[in-house]
C-alpha cells in the first residue's frame, strides 16, 4: 500500500532549517515502479518573515434598516437630539413637512412674491408723489382756476347735461361733489376774481358762459391727474393737494381682478384607493380637482401709460393670493384699449369695448390640458374671458391653475341725477378656470365635491376611506369593512333610496288549527325608511330594517319582520321566531317586537350586530319595535346602565316617541365618526 505525502510530526517538536527535504522510504507498486515522496516545510520563524498574520480587509455584510429598527434607533436617540439648531428635532420637523407637503412652500413662495411686487409698487408711487409735491403744477393746457366739463369742443357741447365738473388746482381737477355743486361752483369762480352775476341786470351769468369754462374731451379729461374732491368748505383750504385714485368714467377699462385660489389635481398614490397610474379611469380613479385657497395667481395684462390716443403701452405682471390673504386676494387695473386688440374683436355685434353689448352673452369655453405628476391632468372644460379674441384682450396671461373673477368697473352709464353703474351691472364674474357647472353641468362641484357626491337617488355617497386634501370630508366613515364599503361606492346601490312607500306588497296566507280553513287576508304594503338606517346582516347579506307589522286571525296573530337587501333591493320578510336564526347577533327577547335592544344588563347597547350605525338625524324605523310608544316594551334610558346617560339622554323626542338614531343621536352623534362603537356590538 503506497502512502502519499504523509508527514506525521510530534507535538511539541521543532524544525530549525529553513527548509528540510524529507526523503520517505520509496515503496513499490505492484507494477513494479517506483514514486518519489516528498514535501516542503519552513519553519515557524520564516513563515512569520514571509506570510502576513493579520487581516487587512474583512468583508463585512451590509447592514439592512427596516420600519421597526429606524424607529427604535430614533427611540434610542430622542433625548439626545437636540431640539433647536442644525441635526435638531426643529429640522427633523420641518424636512417631513417640506417632503409631505410642498404646496406649503410653494403657497408661502407665492405670497412672499407678491408682497415684494407691493412693496416696490408702493416705492415708486411714493417716490413719484414726492419728486410732485416739490413744485407747484400747472397743466399746460389747462391752467389752474379752469372749471372743466366733459364735452365736445369743437361743437360746444356737453355731453351729458348734468355731468360733474372739476376745478383746476396745482395742475390736478378736483370733482365738484355733493348737493350743493352750484354753491361751491359760484364760490369757486368768485375766488379767481369773477363776478358770477350781472353787473346792470344782478342775473346769474351761467357757468358755461365764464371765462374760466373749458369743455374737454374725454381722453383729455383722463390725462390730467385727480386731486382731492370739493365738497365742503374746509377742501378749500388744502395745500399741498394730494392726488387721489382717479374717477375717470370714460374712454377706459377699469377692472377688478380677484384670486379665488389654486386649482390643483390630487393623483391617488401607489396603494390608495382608486389609483390609476395613467388617470385613464379620470373621474371614477385616478384623483381629484380641488380649490387651495391658500394659492395665487400669476397675471399679465397691457395697460395704457396714460390713457390717450396714443395708447403707450406697457406690461403690468403682479401675482394676487387667495381669499384667506385677503389684503391682497384683488387689484383693480385699467387696462390697454388699443386698437389693436379689438379691430377683428366681435362680440355682440360690436368691437367697441366701451358698449354695453360688447360685454353680453355667454363667456367663453375651450378646453385645456395642465400639466402634473410628470404627464397630462385629465382635460377639464374651461371657461376663459381672456387673451386674443376675447372680452379682454389685453390680460395677456393668467398661470394655469389659477382661478380669477372679475368686476368691470369702468365704461359706466350715466342716469337722469348724475349717478353712475358700470355697464354691465357691476356683477361679479368668472374670468378663467375650470367650469364648475354653470355651463357645464357635468363638471358641477368638481372642485370641492369629491367626497361630496349624490347619489342616483339624490343622497349623499358615503365613503370610509378618503384621501388627500380634502380628506376631512369623509361622510359616513364609521369603520365599515370594505366589502360593505364596496357597495356602498356604487351611487345606484339600494341603500341610498331615500324609502320605499309601497314599493312591495305582501299577500298574507294564515293556516289556521283545524277545523278552521286556510284564511287569506288581504296586501300589506311596505312602508319604512332606508337611507341613514343602521345596516345589519341578514342570511348573511348586508339589509336593512323597514318594519314590522301583525296579521291577526280570529284569537291568534303573527308578527312579520320586512327587510331590503341593499345589493339588489330585494325586499323580504322574517317571523320573529325566525330572526335569532338569521339576524347576526340577534337574541329574541320579546315575543311580539323586533328588538333593537337587548335585555337589561347587556354589556352592550344595541341588540342585532351593527355594520354600519346610520346617519345623524335619521331616525329609526320603530314600527312594532321596542321603540315604538304604541308597545308595551317602551325604551327608557335606564335600561342601558349610567355608561351611555351622555349619549342617550339627549335623544330627540316627540312626546314619549323617540324620533332619533340611538346609535348615532342627533345631538350627540357625528356623521364622519362613530362614537359609540366602543359600547356597541358592530362588525
Amino acid at each position: 500500500m503506497a502512502y502519499e505525502n504523509e508527514n506525521i510530526q510530534s507535538q511539541g517538536s521543532t524544525l530549525e532549517d529553513n527548509t528540510t527535504n524529507s526523503n520517505i522510504a520509496q515503496n513499490s507498486t505492484p507494477t513494479g515502479s517506483s514514486y518519489p515522496l516528498q514535501k516542503n516545510v519552513i519553519s515557524n520563524q520564516r513563515a512569520k518573515e514571509i506570510l502576513s498574520g493579520t487581516f487587512n480587509e474583512v468583508i463585512i455584510s451590509e447592514e439592512k434598516f427596516d420600519s421597526e429598527k429606524i424607529k427604535r434607533i430614533y427611540n434610542d436617540l430622542f433625548y439626545q437630539i437636540p431640539k433647536k439648531g442644525d441635526n435638531s428635532h426643529e429640522s427633523i420637523a420641518i424636512q417631513s413637512t417640506d417632503y409631505l407637503y410642498p404646496e406649503i412652500n410653494e403657497n408661502l413662495d407665492s405670497n412672499i412674491k407678491s408682497i415684494e411686487q407691493e412693496i416696490q409698487e408702493s416705492s415708486s408711487i411714493l417716490l413719484n408723489e414726492l419728486d410732485r409735491l416739490s413744485t407747484v403744477p400747472e397743466h399746460p393746457l389747462y391752467p389752474n382756476g379752469s372749471i372743466l366739463q366733459e364735452g365736445n369742443p369743437a361743437l360746444n357741447e356737453v355731453v351729458n347735461v348734468g355731468s360733474p365738473r372739476w376745478y383746476m388746482q396745482q395742475g390736478m381737477k378736483r370733482k365738484i361733489v355733493g348737493a350743493h355743486t352750484g354753491y361751491w361752483t359760484r364760490v369757486l369762480r368768485q375766488s379767481n376774481g369773477e363776478e358770477p352775476y350781472h353787473p346792470s341786470t344782478g342775473q346769474f351769468i351761467p357757468t358755461n358762459l365764464s371765462p374760466n369754462f373749458r369743455l374737454v374731451t374725454p381722453d383729455n379729461l383722463n390725462i390730467i391727474p385727480d386731486g382731492e374732491n370739493i365738497g365742503d368748505g374746509p377742501d378749500f383750504s388744502i395745500d399741498p393737494l394730494l392726488g387721489i385714485e382717479g374717477e375717470d368714467i370714460y374712454s377706459v377699462i377699469e377692472i377688478e381682478l380677484s384670486c379665488m385660489g389654486e386649482e390643483k389635481f390630487y393623483k391617488f398614490g401607489y396603494g390608495e384607493v382608486g389609483y390609476d397610474y395613467d388617470l385613464s379611469g379620470y373621474p371614477e380613479t385616478g384623483g381629484y380637482w380641488y380649490l387651495d385657497p391658500n394659492g395665487s395667481c400669476e397675471i399679465m395684462v397691457e395697460r395704457d401709460n396714460d390713457p390717450t390716443p396714443t395708447y403707450i403701452p406697457s406690461s403690468y405682471r403682479f401675482n394676487l393670493t387667495g381669499p384667506p390673504y385677503s389684503s391682497n386676494s384683488s387689484k383693480t387695473v385699467i387696462i390697454s384699449r388699443d386698437p389693436k386688440f379689438y379691430y377683428d374683436n366681435y362680440h355682440g355685434d360690436t368691437n367697441d369695448p366701451l358698449d354695453p353689448k360688447f360685454y353680453a352673452g355667454e363667456t367663453n369655453k375651450e378646453i385645456e390640458r395642465r400639466q402634473g405628476y410628470g404627464g397630462l391632468l385629465p382635460h377639464m372644460e374651461m371657461r376663459k374671458e381672456w387673451g386674443p379674441g376675447s372680452r379682454f384682450p389685453a390680460i395677456t396671461y393668467i398661470k394655469p391653475g389659477s382661478r380669477v373673477a372679475f368686476k368691470l368697473k369702468r365704461p359706466v352709464n350715466w342716469d337722469a341725477n348724475g349717478n353712475v353703474t358700470p355697464i354691465d351691472g357691476g356683477l361679479s364674474h368668472h374670468l378663467y378656470g375650470i367650469d364648475d357647472g354653470i355651463h357645464h353641468p357635468t363638471q358641477a362641484n368638481v372642485l370641492g365635491g369629491f367626497y361630496n357626491q349624490t347619489s342616483n337617488y339624490s343622497t349623499r355617497i358615503i365613503h370610509s376611506n378618503c384621501l388627500g386634501p380634502q380628506g376631512d370630508q369623509c361622510y359616513g366613515a364609521m369603520g365599515q369593512q370594505s366589502n360593505l364599503q364596496s357597495l356602498l361606492n356604487d351611487p345606484s346601490n339600494g341603500y341610498y333610496l331615500d324609502n320605499v312607500n309601497g314599493d312591495k306588497e305582501f299577500v298574507d296566507k294564515v293556516n289556521m288549527p283545524w277545523p278552521f280553513p286556510d284564511v287569506y287576508y288581504g296586501r300589506h304594503s311596505i312602508k319604512g325608511q332606508v337611507y341613514g338606517q343602521p345596516i345589519l346582516k341578514v342570511k348573511g347579506d348586508y339589509c336593512v330594517f323597514i318594519e314590522s307589522y301583525r296579521v291577526r286571525a280570529s284569537y291568534f296573530h303573527w308578527d312579520w319582520n320586512v327587510f331590503m337587501r341593499l345589493k339588489d333591493r330585494y325586499i323580504f320578510r322574517l317571523k320573529n321566531k325566525d330572526l335569532d336564526n338569521h339576524v347576526s347577533g340577534y337574541i329574541r327577547n320579546s315575543d311580539d317586537l323586533f328588538n333593537w335592544f337587548p335585555k337589561n344588563g347587556n354589556q352592550y347597547i344595541n341588540n342585532p350586530t351593527i355594520y354600519f350605525p346610520g346617519l345623524k338625524a335619521y331616525s329609526l324605523n320603530y314600527n312594532n319595535t321596542d321603540i315604538d310608544n304604541n308597545t308595551d316594551f317602551p325604551l327608557y334610558q335606564h335600561d342601558f346602565g349610567d355608561d351611555t346617560s351622555y349619549a342617550l339622554g339627549s335623544l330627540n323626542k316627540i312626546g314619549d316617541q323617540i324620533r332619533d338614531n340611538p346609535f348615532n343621536p342627533k345631538n350627540s352623534g357625528d356623521n364622519y365618526s362613530w362614537k359609540l362603537k366602543s359600547i356597541m356590538k358592530n362588525g
